[in-house]
């Protein structure tokens, strides 16, 4: 009689395929453990951050989930659905304003400034041929803000974001230069 050792039992290549795939199997629902198991762990870290530190935790949302999943969070916790007299810090600038979209990447900086709006709390500032200072509040929805403006119609100004950054604001209601305030202005951050 012919004696099977315990390695012996594995030299069968059915038997290998059949040891490598149980392997594999345990590795397999081992990672996807791990995964749920690290998931469970940012979210309660996201958690206890969102009350104990929102700054911090609006800054790591922003580059770990992009631009669109920060301005939610940024909304839940900094109210915006009635007008108030500071402005969203990534709105605060001067931005460049232009007729026409441009087609550039996030590091673009405008050659020319000259028509430019400037956002500040409390204010709104049109640089160029008509320059002005309007007292505005502001509110937010979803994407796009309204400038609500003393003495003239509200403006619109939608925040166009690629990945963590903001890319250019479209404007709409303003009156940039005697042209029609119906007219979409593109603005692109100036430095």
């Amino acid at each position: 009689m012919k004696k099977t050792t315990v390695s012996g039992i594995w030299r069968t290549p059915r038997r290998r395929a059949i040891a490598m795939l149980a392997a594999l199997s345990i590795l397999g629902c081992g990672y996807i453990f791990l995964l749920n198991h690290e998931e469970s762990v940012m979210e309660e870290h996201y958690a206890e951050l969102k009350t104990t530190d929102p700054i911090l935790y609006l800054s790591e949302i922003r580059q770990a989930q992009g631009f669109r999943v920060f301005l939610s969070e940024y909304l839940d916790i900094n109210d915006y659905s009635a007008p108030v007299p500071s402005a969203p810090p990534f709105l605060v600038g001067r931005w460049g304003l232009f007729k026409a979209e441009k087609r550039v990447g996030d590091d673009y900086i405008p050659d020319s400034c000259l028509t430019s709006l400037e956002i500040e709390d409390g204010r709104l500032r049109l640089l160029g041929e008509h320059e002005r200072v309007v007292p505005a509040t502001y509110s937010m929805t979803g994407d796009t803000a309204t400038a609500h403006l003393t003495g003239e119609p509200a403006a619109a100004i939608r925040v166009v974001a690629y990945g963590s950054h903001v890319h250019h604001l479209e404007v709409q209601g303003l009156a940039v230069n005697g042209a029609s305030r119906d007219r979409t202005w593109y603005g692109y951050l100036c430095h």
